[in-house]
């Protein structure tokens, strides 16, 4: 494994406290360092988390940043979280996973970032409505680089220009369901100078019906024109067959026409499989546009980007819900929802640094063992 630039207890150095200095009897640190490290020893809920930490021996309480060994209450716990600048913790977090990535990926070339938004189902309570958080994860480590709580009366395309304002998108692709697939959203993506791709459905009639005519074209002077590259994947019970055909020759016209800015590919995606206990049979095909060109992406890359996209979802989105109880958490005052949202999503990516095997076995392996957990987020 490769250290990162800085141990991850160092973020917690730079969280001011809430609370007033009278009368504080548990510091920050350690509220924070025990959340993250029940977290890592599979603890989901705050009681969960309180009741485990009630449990450590002396041994394990000498080496955290405790006052006198006193381990803070549920009650503590929640009132920290609760009242914590949640701006400050995203904007640490976000800081030491970008040491993290350029000490992994200190050659990458334009690196996948997927933007999504999830919503915390069980945060809704009689006043107010469900939390919303739009995700940005790097493709290469399924790292989580910047969770943002979306606000109240807004949606993910009414939130995207100012969180693509708060993440470094230079040398990276941004990758984009068809929900944030909009000019604007493509300029403001290009002038911070990253790169995109974008799903393109019925949101888009104007474009998603001219790609449709362009590649569902027979002539030979269209397929002329596209460059194609096969892939056959074999997993979860499927055997899939992607077909990807990819062109230039649209970029002048949906530049110009349909005012895309730094069209570079249009592409089409067919998607055959087949059930292999069933042996059902199904076609799917997805069209899509990337600011990237042929010289600086090819088919294979494409296709490597528009697949990887959904790792949001399968490593992020799945793993938070099934893995850390997520959606079933009932936390909902102040900021408390936003920082153990936060705070989950950084033990992800402290997890995915430390081992191969998948973040539920990491963490199975870590619970087994303390001490490793607590040289993982640097208390040696």
């Amino acid at each position: 494994m490769v250290p990162p630039a800085r141990p991850f207890i160092s973020i917690f150095e730079r969280v001011p406290d809430p609370r007033q200095a009278k009368g504080r009897r548990h510091p920050l640190a350690a509220v924070l360092t025990i959340v993250v490290l029940a977290l890592i020893n599979q603890q989901n809920t705050l009681r969960q988390i309180a009741a485990w930490a009630q449990g450590l021996g002396e041994q394990i309480r000498s080496r955290l940043p405790l006052h006198r060994n006193r381990i803070p209450s549920e009650a503590t716990i929640r009132r920290v979280l609760r009242n914590l600048d949640v701006e400050a913790l995203t904007q640490a977090v976000q800081d030491w996973v970008e040491e993290v990535l350029t000490a992994y990926f200190p050659t990458a070339h334009w690196q996948g970032l997927a933007i999504d938004g999830k919503t915390l189902r069980r945060s809704q309570d009689e006043d107010l409505p469900a939390l919303q958080v739009l995700h940005a994860m790097v493709h290469e480590l399924g790292a989580f680089i910047r969770s943002q709580a979306i606000p109240a009366g807004r949606n993910e395309l009414g939130a995207i220009s100012p969180f693509l304002g708060e993440v470094v998108l230079e040398g990276r692709v941004v990758t984009l369901d068809a929900l944030l697939t909009h000019r604007d959203i493509a300029q403001a993506i290009l002038e911070r100078g990253g790169h995109y791709l974008m799903r393109v459905k019925a949101n888009q009639p104007q474009l998603l019906e001219d790609l449709k005519l362009w590649f569902d074209d027979p002539s030979p002077l269209s397929r002329a024109e596209n460059r194609v590259y096969r892939r056959v994947i074999k997993g979860h019970g499927r055997l899939v067959c992607y077909t990807l055909r990819t062109t230039e020759a649209l970029n002048a016209y949906l530049q110009r026409e349909l005012g895309w800015p730094g069209v570079g590919q249009a592409f089409c995606i067919e998607c055959r499989y087949t059930k292999l206990r069933s042996g059902e049979r199904g076609t799917k095909v997805h069209y899509g546009i990337t600011s990237l060109d042929f010289r600086q992406a090819t088919p294979e890359m494409v296709l490597d980007l528009w697949h990887r996209h959904w790792d949001i979802e399968n490593q992020g989105h799945w793993v938070l819900d099934v893995v850390f109880g997520e959606d079933q958490s009932r936390a909902r005052k102040v900021h408390l929802p936003q920082t153990l949202s936060l705070l989950r999503r950084a033990v992800i990516t402290l997890l995915r640094l430390f081992g191969q095997e998948g973040v539920t076995c990491t963490r199975a392996r870590l619970s087994a063992n303390v001490d490793r957990a607590l040289s993982l987020i640097g208390l040696c």
